[in-house]
């Protein structure tokens, strides 16, 4: 399953992580696992389907929406019994806020890692510069050559990373 959180190793016990993450009075209620969690329930319309999707159970999916209700104190998703026409779930108004929210924040952290002035910062000239997607098999690789290599790794998506491949500005 992907969510988004971007990795970048600096050395074998150093990895910074960015991710956006909302709270509330505290408490984190939305992070990369909530907003796919969120997404998935407005593309599928189904706690049970979005819950086979992610790969959790139902009475997991409830109890992750359930405590985020309890903190905002009020609905983020909408559910209608079957019947007549089947049923349904769809995001509240909160529900899609909170996604919205998230979703760009999300865009304007990855704008902004996406600048390779932030990556210039953490390693001037790396012997590897290698943009890449979330991958965990990638980041133990780089971890691995960052032992004996400088590694300038960029996670920023798929796309990003081809276009910085194809204008040269990482090697890999």
């Amino acid at each position: 399953m992907y969510y988004w959180v971007c990795y970048i190793a600096v050395s074998d016990k150093i990895v910074i992580k960015y991710g956006v993450f909302i709270e509330y009075e505290g408490k984190i209620i939305v992070d990369p696992y909530i907003a796919k969690i969120l997404e998935t329930i407005k593309e599928r319309r189904s706690l049970y389907r979005a819950s086979r999707d992610i790969g959790i159970s139902y009475s997991s999916l409830w109890e992750i929406i359930a405590r985020i209700e309890r903190i905002l104190g009020t609905k983020i998703v909408f559910s209608k019994k079957g019947g007549r026409g089947g049923g349904y779930t769809t995001l509240t108004d909160t529900g899609e806020k909170l996604l919205n929210t998230y979703l760009i924040a999300r865009r304007d952290l990855e704008n902004k890692i996406g600048s390779s002035l932030v990556y210039r910062e953490i390693s001037e000239n790396p012997d590897l510069s290698i943009a890449y997607s979330d991958d965990p098999l990638i980041v133990a690789i780089l971890n691995e050559l960052s032992l004996k290599f400088s590694i300038r790794g960029l996670c920023i998506g798929s796309a990003p990373s081809l276009a910085m491949l194809s204008l040269g500005e990482v090697d890999v």
